[in-house]
This record gives structure tokens, sequence and C-alpha cells, in this order.
């Protein structure tokens, strides 16, 4: 008998299911694309229970008649492909046809439409692929309602993750459509409540502005040079995580490191070492250049000519950062400009920190002295020690002293606002921060303050000058990677150390010398003096058997 067997229809839609509907966020993605393609200028988006009891999504598109409604759940039915010439054209969002197919097949549909022509629509219900009941209803535009999702899959309804963070993909879904597609209006609604009001914009530009704030969209530098539009951040305007970073191509948003590549390389020269750029890129290809057709979910894509692409992209954003002018000045500086001369600068122990706080550790001291410090570069300084020389991460070894400083009396140092700093973030981060409200507590003095808009009272003293939008980007970001299954201590532990890690000085930053000793001396007082919050070494010692033997010496 043949162990090979073909597997019945049924189970072959539950498996072809997987290939699109990931998570709720997923069956969101293609109910807006087909609104889209649907000629929609107003799409309304509505999520109970984390998209696990109800997607809904109206629009008021084109709409379809009730023979096309009837068929439309099929696998593999489309309007948007003809030959198989089509494939190497796509000029549509959704092609493929599989979209209401496979989420029919894992959840209890609703659709109701109608032609823009006609008042009078038809509803149909559908459990696992199939036609329950059918009747002629008012209508104009599309309604699709998909409840119970993997009802009849609970394994994969099992490795679903947590409401909070759900939502989140679904917001961001959202976020990086609206993104797209400027004059079309999105409503996007959670549990009953608002968290997407977006009317139509008149340009990209504006729909960041919208979605991110006017203070957001100042640090961002416009380019528009054929074939990119892209908002990119300024000099100095970079931030400590990847987020806030997009790339659309032909209307869609898509995930390509390639071109990520393409966008540090510009910044080769301005960026800081463990800082990251915003930026939006736009690129308008030719359909036959690039292929939609390699992922399911069609976020990944395959160029005819990736390093041409990529050079373009280089090279307009470099030219725009650093024009021709600009650049032979750098140079010209840096050749020119003498190194300072390292200097030694003496100071004794007592200066620094009591005896027996400095000798509380096994030490080779050979007196009560120490010389240096001098910049090395990059983070690090050294300065000798007894028999032997000590070389510092600065960045390690401050973001130790501000740790232990936020953990042991964060509210002891909070610096209070004489005007409350008014902050608008993007709504998968305001859904996040508005939520964990109480986890902040005591950390930040901050309160929800209108859409997607919350109001800074109060912050630990070292953080007053920070960039706040781009700390609470970096809050919002951590709490959402975060298992749900972590304890409240140890995800507040995380979040310290992630203020603390703001307000630490960077790479390249060069410390004064009375900076570096005072740095030196708060080191030694803290708790664990030789280790970053992270487990990285703060400083490193090198006695001089060890420097003997780098010498070959011994």
């Amino acid at each position: 008998m043949a162990e090979i067997k073909v597997l019945p229809p049924e189970l072959q839609k539950l498996i072809a299911a997987g290939e699109v509907v990931e998570r709720p966020a997923s069956v969101v993605k293609e109910l807006v694309e087909n609104s889209i393609d649907a000629g929609a200028t107003e799409v309304v988006i509505e999520i109970v229970g984390a998209g696990k009891r109800l997607i809904r999504v109206t629009d008021n598109g084109s709409g379809m008649s009730p023979d096309d409604l009837r068929i439309c759940f099929l696998p593999h039915a489309t309007s948007k492909l003809s030959t198989k010439e089509d494939l190497l054209r796509i000029v549509t969002l959704g092609f493929r046809g599989e979209a209401l197919s496979s989420i029919s097949s894992v959840s209890k549909m609703k659709l109701t439409s109608a032609p823009r022509t006609d008042s009078t629509g038809l509803s149909l219900e559908i459990e696992q692929g199939r036609v329950v009941a059918e009747r002629q209803i008012p209508f104009r535009g599309t309604m699709v309602e998909v409840r119970e999702l993997f009802y009849n899959t609970p394994a994969r309804r099992k490795f679903l993750k947590s409401d909070r963070t759900e939502n989140t993909h679904i917001i961001q879904t959202v976020t990086e459509t609206a993104l797209c597609h400027p004059g079309i209006s999105f409503q996007l609604f959670v549990d009953k409540g608002p968290v997407l009001q977006l009317g139509r914009a008149k340009s990209h530009r504006e729909r960041i502005q919208q979605i991110f704030g006017m203070e957001f969209l100042d640090e961002l530098l416009e380019v528009n040079i054929t074939p990119l539009l892209a908002f990119v951040s300024k000099e100095g305007r970079f931030r400590n995580t990847r987020s806030n970073q997009y790339l659309f191509i032909n209307n869609r948003p898509v995930r390509d490191g390639y071109l990520r590549h393409a966008v540090y390389s510009a910044y080769e020269h301005l960026l800081p070492a463990g800082k990251h750029p915003v930026f939006f890129l736009y690129l308008s290809l030719p359909p036959e250049d690039v292929d939609f057709n390699v992922h399911p979910q069609k976020t990944e894509v395959r160029f005819k000519n990736r390093s041409a692409i990529y050079g373009k992209v280089y090279h307009i954003i470099n030219s725009t950062l650093l024009p021709g002018q600009r650049r032979t000045e750098r140079v010209k500086i840096k050749k020119t400009e003498p190194e300072p001369k390292p200097t030694t600068y003496q100071v004794s122990f007592e200066d620094l920190s009591s005896r027996e706080t400095i000798l509380k550790e096994p030490s080779s001291f050979s007196g009560p002295y120490l010389e240096g410090p001098i910049y090395i570069g990059d983070v690090f300084f050294a300065y000798s020690e007894g028999d032997g020389v000590v070389i510092v991460d600065q960045h390690a070894a401050h973001e130790r002293i501000r740790y232990e400083k936020l953990k042991n009396s964060a509210e002891n140092n909070m610096a209070y606002m004489l005007f409350p700093k008014q902050i608008t973030l993007p709504p998968q981060e305001f859904h996040v921060i508005s939520e964990n409200l109480s986890l902040l507590k005591g950390l930040i003095n901050i309160e929800v303050f209108g859409e997607n808009t919350v109001l800074v009272r109060a912050v630990p003293d070292f953080l007053f000058d920070a960039d706040l939008r781009a700390v609470l980007s970096d809050i919002a970001k951590l709490i959402m990677e975060e298992k749900r299954q972590t304890p409240v201590e140890k995800l507040k532990d995380a979040l310290i150390k992630t203020l603390a890690c703001h307000s630490s000085v960077r790479g390249k930053e060069r410390l004064s010398k009375e900076e570096m000793i005072e740095l030196i001396r708060k080191l030694q007082t803290a708790h664990d003096p030789e280790h970053c919050p992270h487990g990285r070494p703060t400083r490193i010692r090198l006695n001089v058997k060890e420097l003997r033997k780098l010498f070959k010496r011994s």
C-alpha cells in the first residue's frame, strides 16, 4: 500500500492559510490592501480582543457584484491577474487571490459588498470556506468581518502572543500602510477606542507629520531625487535603536537589509558608534524591475539589478548629507588639525574617594597616586595605577553609575519641569506607553494628553536635557520585545538600564580631565564597579607582569 497520500482539500486549505495568516496583523494587512486596490479613499479598521475575537474592515471602494462576491473567497480567485506575463508587471497590492480563501478557512467570516452604483448589497456568512447564509441588505462599498480567528486550529491560536503584542503588530501594520498611501483616510479602533484618526493628506510629508508630529518631522531631512523620495535624520538627530526605519517600494512596506546597509553607508562619517538613523524611504521602480512574488506576506522583494538600486540609494542620500564642498572641508580638517598631545595629571586618592573604598578589592597599588587620565580614542581613556595601567570604557562606566543611582533612589532624583513637555508618539509606541503607565511610575512622571500625545512632567535629573522622544521610543520598543511572562521587577530593571544608557556619554565624546577623574571617583563607589548593567566590563587592568608578556619580555 502506498504511504504517500494527497492531503484532502480541507487540510490543504488550513496549511496554505498559514502562509498568509500568520497572526491577526496579517489579516488586517490583506484586508486593507484589498480596500486600497478597490480604490477606497476611506478605510475603517475595528479590532476586538487583539483581532482574535473580531477584525472588521470597512471601505468606500468600488465594491463587488453578487456574482463576484460569491467566488471572491475561493482559492486563487482574483481580478488582478489574467496571464503569466502579468506576474512580471505587478501594479496592485494583492494579486494571488489567496487572502480571502485562507482567512475564511481559519475563521468565521462575513462578507458584505455592493458596487458604488447600487444601493443594495449582498451579505454572505462563511465558515471553513463554505457559505452558510446569504441575504441582501442596503449597503455601499465593502465590509469584511473576521470573527474567532483560528477557532478551528487551536494550536495556531495557542502560539499567538499577548493581546498587547498582537495589538502592537496591528497598529504597526496600519501605520506602515498609511505611510504608503497619504491620499487615503484611515481610522483604527482597538476595543472601541480610537488609536489612529488620519484624514486624507496631501503628501507623504504631511502623513508623517500626522502620525509622528511636527517636532519629529523637523528632525528629518527631505530628499526627492528620482527614483527616491526620502526623509532621513539630520546630522546629530540619531536614535539608540533601529526604531522608525521604514522602506517602501512602489507603495509597499518591505524589509531589505541590503538597502538598509546602503543608508548606513551613506551616514558613514556622521553616525556615532551605537547610534541609528531614522529614515522613510519611498522607492519608485518600474514594475518589471522588482519581483514581489517572493514571500507569502509580500514583505520581501527581488530586484532585477540590486547593486544599481543600492548605489542610487547610497549616492542620493550621501550627496544630500555631505555635499561636495562640505566633504572637502572635512577632509582638510582631518589632515591639517594636529592631534592634541596627551598630558599627565596627578591627583591623590583622597581627592577621588576614601582609601578604604579604593582598596576594598585586591590591588597592586604601589602608592597613593595615579597619573593621567589620557583619552585614547573611541570610548576609551586610560590612567596609570600603581604598577600598571587601567583602561576605562567611559560609556560602560557612566552607564553603571547612572543605573545604580536610578535603581537606588529614582524618585529622590526626579527633576520637575516648569513647563511639562508635550510629546507626540507614533500610534504603536503611544499604545504601548499608555498601557504601561503604572510600570513607568517612579521612573518618569508621565500622563496621557490626548490622541497619541503624552505629557512628561518630571524625569531623573540626568535625563533632563535628553531627547525624551527617543527615550520613550526606546522604552516602548523594550516593552514590546519583552515576553509576556517577564516578571514586573525584571521588566522594570530593564527599563532602568535603558534610561541609564540614554544619559551616558557616547563613543568619541571627549571628556575633560576633570570629568574623567570624576567618573573614576564615582565608579569606585559603585556596588559593581567592574561591569555595566548589561554585563560588559567597565575597565580592564594591565599590570607590569602582563605588559612584559605582551612585549615578549617574559
